[in-house]
């Protein structure tokens, strides 16, 4: 069987070579590179500080800022996403250069699931805090797919740097088992958040105007402020173990149990005041309630990337949040 050379596209002639990178048809004497050059008008220098207008707030929704300029709404999102990529690569490990003074460090934490293609995911939200008041330093957040676990958390803290890693000395956590189970292992102090435990209760209290309980509903509630804020807390919770034997909601009596198991967790931030714990992951909260104005304002995301990049780009906006401990200095 004879051997066929390709032919030019021109004129099916034979080809000849013309240079290192050029090819001639023998007939017509035509020419052409080998390796095609994108056609088209080149794409202009990325504007880094586009995606930074966005998340101030500044830059207009995009079918308004379309009609102002005059041209297509996809052209400013490929404008926008091309500024939150370059965005992100130049400032993604900006939030090392905050924590770089020596010191034992609290951490924060919380987290929230989102969906991606009908896949569940789980947001890990980390953020670490110097001992003395000062603002908390936001991580960049762990994405994971599945349900919050302890396997996930593990993942989460380690995807930070063993230096930093080393220096926590306390967690701030809603009592969630897979980081008490954490803090154990890593023989963390943990402070549990008094804001979930005063709302768990308060699932089965009723304190309204219109409540039939409304007396007893208060003096339940104000017996368990009153053991969040003592340092003497026995003979509070003789009065919770009495309250808990006579109620007959299941709920209120689980919420009890556990908190008189685990009354030492609420009372860290009394026992290590040098530590200035918070009493509240309301942190890491205020922090879940950016990221969801942020998914409001996308209306959501096409892949797990973009979302990977956009909470990027939101925690390196913001860097810091305020995160102070329940005993001011002063």
């Amino acid at each position: 069987m004879n051997t066929q050379h390709t032919k030019s596209p021109c004129c099916g002639a034979a080809i000849q070579r013309y240079g290192k990178r050029r090819r001639r048809c023998s007939q017509c004497h035509k020419t052409w590179r080998i390796r095609k050059k994108k056609r088209g008008r080149k794409l202009k220098r990325v504007n880094g500080q586009l995606i930074v207008s966005y998340l101030e707030r500044r830059l207009p929704p995009l079918r308004i800022r379309s009609q102002q300029k005059a041209c297509g709404k996809s052209s400013l999102q490929r404008s926008l996403s091309r500024s939150l990529k370059k965005y992100v690569q130049e400032h993604q490990n900006d939030w090392l250069n905050l924590l770089k003074h020596p010191g034992k460090l609290v951490a924060v934490t919380d987290a929230i699931w989102y969906r991606v293609w009908g896949q569940k995911y789980t947001i890990y939200i980390i953020l670490l805090r110097p001992v003395q008041n000062g603002p908390a330093i936001i991580c960049p957040p762990a994405i994971l797919p599945g349900h919050e676990s302890l396997a996930g958390w593990q993942q989460a803290f380690n995807l930070l740097p063993q230096a930093l890693k080393n220096r926590i000395i306390a967690l701030v956590c809603d009592g969630a088992t897979s980081l008490v189970a954490l803090s154990k292992a890593h023989n963390w102090i943990i402070q549990r958040c008094h804001f979930h435990l005063i709302a768990a209760v308060q699932n089965y209290l009723t304190t309204g105007p219109r409540s039939l309980n409304r007396k007893y509903a208060c003096e339940v509630m104000q017996i368990v402020q009153a053991f969040l804020h003592s340092r003497r807390p026995e003979p509070f919770l003789q009065e919770l173990s009495a309250i808990r034997q006579r109620s007959n909601s299941r709920g209120l009596r689980r919420v009890l149990g556990g908190l008189m198991l685990d009354h030492a967790d609420y009372h860290a931030y009394l026992k290590y005041p040098a530590l200035h714990l918070p009493t509240t992951s309301n942190a890491a909260e205020s922090c879940i309630q950016c990221i969801r104005d942020l998914m409001y304002r996308c209306r959501g995301f096409r892949s797990l990337a973009a979302l990977q990049n956009w909470l990027t780009a939101l925690i390196i906006f913001k860097s810091t949040i305020c995160c102070n401990g329940k005993n001011q200095p002063n």
